[in-house]
């Protein structure tokens, strides 16, 4: 089966891998997929939750695999790592846990039952004290206390809002926090769990929302019409929306470059990721087709130095792009099914 990709930045692409994954390279570089792997995880490892098959993939740098099976029926959405990447906490959709696993051996030690099923990302806060759940059909942000040191994490309290939360970032310094919503942004306070303002979007931003490197703004994507993206001065928490018109559809996540010039977001909707030029209103568009005339569905989005990974929800593949113009590829994680994966998160 032929796959396919764009070039980013115009450069001429070759085929020349197949098997487990399809490596491509830009230019003259060529390669195989383990060396493509390790160029871009190094001696690390990159977590994806196969939601249909109820486990963690965890990939390494020199292309092997391994799974750590979750209780039925659990259904991992979202996997996100506490601050010295000691702990992975999945979210599941299945049953609406928490699942704790801790990364060293890749044991299970913690499961909190926080309701009806619908947990949709566990978010930990940077100096690791806090974890938020976001509980879609209950409507509520549910604060978790976490004490790492002693395998601990006891729910502290929660937030009701409007509409089903689906996302979290917190400010670096862990006091407030950004959740996304259907519509809207909710600003809260993590010490009282009160909401402190709300920020209007077209449509949800799901799970795009990124800092800059100075930490100071923002970055927050939306899914109305054909895409919107925003920039949010956190001192004011005012937003600006950027013009670049439509560049999506169905647009769900994003990763942005080291050098902060460019965003790459996830559009379900194309099987492709647009290419925002952050300086300006340029729009490029990198194809994901993996399975030509598949809805292959491309959807979480992570990062790590020059290499975005980014999870193509249906196909059950894991795609490599850099994002200097250079070499991607194509890892199989899991079966295809309507969510064979879902999350991706870089162990630190």
């Amino acid at each position: 089966m032929t796959r396919k990709l764009i070039a980013l930045l115009g450069l001429p692409m070759i085929l020349v891998g197949c098997g487990e994954g399809v490596l491509i390279t830009g230019g003259d570089d060529t390669g195989s997929l383990s060396s493509a792997l390790e160029d871009a995880l190094g001696e690390g490892e990159i977590w994806a939750s196969a939601q249909d098959s109820s486990q963690l993939v965890i990939i390494h740098g020199r292309g092997s695999k391994e799974y750590v099976a979750l209780p039925a029926p659990a259904k991992p959405h979202l996997v996100e790592f506490s601050p010295n990447g000691a702990y992975a906490y999945a979210a599941n959709v299945g049953n609406g846990d928490m699942i704790v696993v801790r990364a060293s051996d890749r044991q299970i030690v913690a499961n909190l039952d926080l309701g009806l099923a619908g947990t949709h990302q566990t978010k930990p806060s940077p100096d690791g004290k806090v974890v938020f759940a976001a509980q879609i059909p209950t409507k509520r942000v549910i604060k978790i206390a976490a004490d790492e040191a002693n395998e601990s994490w006891t729910v502290a309290g929660s937030l009701s809002m409007a509409g089903g939360p689906q996302c979290t970032v917190f400010t670096s310094d862990s006091k407030k926090a950004y959740v996304s919503l259907p519509v809207n942004i909710a600003v809260v306070d993590v010490a009282s769990m009160t909401l402190l303002k709300t920020i209007p979007t077209n449509g949800g931003s799901m799970c795009g929302m990124v800092w800059s490197k100075d930490a100071q703004t923002l970055y927050v994507l939306s899914a109305g019409g054909s895409g919107h993206f925003y920039r949010v001065d956190t001192a004011t928490d005012t937003i600006t929306e950027a013009p670049y018109g439509g560049f999506g559809v169905d647009v769900h996540s994003f990763a942005v470059d080291p050098e902060e010039k460019n965003a790459f977001v996830s559009s379900r909707g194309t099987d492709s990721v647009s290419v925002l030029d952050l300086a300006g209103t340029a729009v490029d568009s990198i194809s994901l087709d993996y399975r030509p005339g598949v809805a292959d569905k491309p959807d979480m989005v992570a990062k790590k130095g020059n290499n975005v990974f980014v999870a193509l929800r249906a196909a059950g593949v894991l795609a490599i792009l850099r994002t200097n113009g250079g070499r991607a590829a194509y890892v199989d994680v899991a079966p295809p099914s309507a969510n064979a994966i879902h999350g991706v998160a870089i162990r630190p």
